[in-house]
């Protein structure tokens, strides 16, 4: 109890009564503005985005942080908003990296063109034609001797001196062996007779005859 300026008493419950109102008030202000947030969506999360992906040409792998997400074109769904870093890859081509920057509730296009990294085919140089000439083996020289001739000389009347190129070689009818194949010059010379005189061919192997006749 609390004593009143009367010398009574007042209990206190009378005094809980009087704050009740205003603690009601604040209760009822807190409860109002949760609700006003979460009306105005300050509590929820933001809407995802999404990315159309290409490539030209196309079928490039397309990889999102370093994984792989498919083959383009293809669509990267529910994302949430920032920047993201793509990689294209394509056999016999270079990669690609592009940067996308993703919005709450839309759908961004992107498509990666590149040049072919493939190396060109070098036209190959005709090579020149070299004709070989075979080398004849060298032989050894050889002297091939030539096989001797002879002259078979007779002469009308017989017994005529007979000289050869000069040297005499007896009287006829006589055979000259072992001659060297070539011309020769032959005189028959007889006493009372004019002398005869003739160029003979011996060949090799051969035997040259002659008959001489004599005149006075």
């Amino acid at each position: 109890m609390i004593p009143d300026g009367n010398g009574g008493a007042r209990v206190g419950k009378e005094q809980g009564r009087d704050n009740g109102p205003l603690f009601f008030s604040l209760v009822s202000g807190a409860l109002l503005l949760a609700c006003i947030a979460l009306s105005s969506g300050c509590l929820s999360s933001p809407q995802p985005g999404s990315i159309a992906v290409a490539s030209e040409p196309a079928g490039a792998m397309v990889y999102l942080g370093g994984i792989p997400v498919g083959t383009a074109p293809l669509e990267i769904p529910n994302l949430t908003p920032g920047d993201y870093m793509l990689l294209f890859r394509k056999t016999g081509y270079g990669d690609r990296e592009v940067t996308v920057t993703v919005t709450a509730g839309n759908c961004t296009s992107v498509t990666a063109r590149y040049p072919s990294l493939e190396t060109p085919i070098p036209t190959p140089t005709p090579t020149p034609l070299v004709t070989v000439i075979p080398t004849t083996p060298t032989l050894p020289f050889v002297t091939v001797t030539p096989e001797p001739g002879s002259l078979s000389l007779r002469s009308f009347p017989s017994g005529a001196s007979v000289t050869v190129n000069g040297v005499a070689m007896g009287t006829t009818p006589v055979v000259i062996r072992n001659l060297t194949p070539g011309t020769y010059h032959v005189r028959y010379s007889l006493v009372g007779w004019d002398d005869y005189d003739s160029v003979l061919s011996v060949s090799s192997g051969q035997m040259m005859t002659e008959d001489a006749t004599l005149r006075q």
